[in-house]
C-alpha cells in the first residue's frame, strides 16, 4: 500500500510540474509584449516576433483601433522600425517588432514609417469601433 502512495505522488508531482511549465511556456509570448503609452497618451503594443508572439497579438488586437505591419517586398517581416504618426493625435516610436498595435482615437491619419533607409506614408481613417489595418512593404 505504501508503495502505492509514493508512486501516487510522484505522479501527480510530476503532472503538476508539466502543468506548471506549459503555463510557462504559453505565457511567454504574452509575456513578451508589454502594453505601453507613449508620451501624448496613446496606448500601444509592439511585437510580433515568432508565430506564437504573432498569434498573441492577433488575439489582442479587438482592444485596440489601428493595427500597422512591416515587411520587406519578400514578406519577410521587419522591426526596429520608426513610425511617425500625424492626425487627431500625433506621436512617434519604434515598433520593436513587425506588429504594432495602437488605440487611437477616431479621425484621420497619416502614418510614416521608415526602414531600409527609405519613408513611406499612408492614409487611414481610424473609426469609433474596429481595428483599421496598415501593411508597410519595402
Amino acid at each position: 500500500m505504501l508503495g502505492k502512495a509514493k508512486v501516487f505522488l510522484a505522479r501527480t508531482r510530476l503532472a503538476a510540474f508539466f502543468a506548471v511549465a506549459a503555463c510557462l511556456l504559453l505565457a511567454a509570448p504574452l509575456a513578451a509584449q508589454t502594453a505601453r503609452t507613449t508620451r501624448e497618451g496613446v496606448p500601444y503594443l509592439t511585437g510580433g516576433i515568432g508565430s506564437d508572439e504573432r498569434a498573441a497579438m492577433d488575439a489582442m488586437a479587438g482592444a485596440y483601433t489601428l493595427k500597422l505591419e512591416f515587411a520587406r517586398a519578400d514578406r519577410a517581416y521587419l522591426g526596429d522600425v520608426p513610425v511617425a504618426i500625424r492626425g487627431p493625435v500625433a506621436t512617434q516610436l519604434t515598433a520593436e517588432g513587425p506588429i504594432l498595435l495602437l488605440r487611437l482615437p477616431p479621425g484621420r491619419y497619416a502614418v510614416t514609417a521608415t526602414a531600409r533607409g527609405a519613408s513611406r506614408t499612408q492614409s487611414v481613417v481610424v473609426g469609433k469601433t474596429g481595428l483599421s489595418r496598415l501593411a508597410f512593404l519595402w
